[in-house]
């Protein structure tokens, strides 16, 4: 259980769990993230796909979390090996599972697009370290959900 391993975390250490971080990479629709938030730590949510992200952001205004919608910080990116432009795509079934798809530039993306799936959108990738590196922050769990990426994330 999540929550169990931040409040012995907590305990064990004798740190606050406003103190404690938990990186949410590839948070969907903010699930984890809100659950942890309202436990009482901090959250990095990291999520590309734009109607997720929305999902996320409106979820942090509705009152009954705004109590605890401060801890969390939300970045609209994907995450890889270097800062590049990619596009998002996913399977016309199932549009809300995006996957990352990175190409050379001057290749054409749509032929490297399988059938069945389409473009979504174009995100911004950066490096998790670039993005990681702005906070000083005592991460105790990473929850990564990236569809195959996770490789290039790391």
């Amino acid at each position: 259980n999540l929550a169990k391993s931040f409040l012995d975390y907590s305990k064990a250490h004798n740190v606050s769990l406003s103190e404690l971080t938990f990186d949410d990479i590839g948070a969907n629709v903010g699930w984890f993230t809100l659950q942890m938030a309202a436990l009482g730590v901090q959250v990095v949510a990291i999520e590309p796909m734009d109607a997720n992200l929305n999902l996320i952001r409106r979820s942090l205004c509705l009152e009954a979390n705004k109590a605890f919608a401060d801890r969390v910080l939300v970045f609209g990116n994907g995450l890889g090996t270097e800062k590049q432009t990619c596009v998002m795509i996913s399977g016309d079934d199932n549009i809300g599972d995006g996957h990352t798809l990175c190409v050379p530039e001057g290749e054409d993306v749509a032929a490297r697009v399988q059938i069945g799936y389409g473009i979504r959108s174009k995100i911004e990738v950066e490096r998790l370290d670039d993005i990681l590196s702005l906070e000083k922050r005592t991460v105790v769990a990473v929850k990564m959900d990236t569809e195959g990426y996770e490789a290039h994330v790391l």
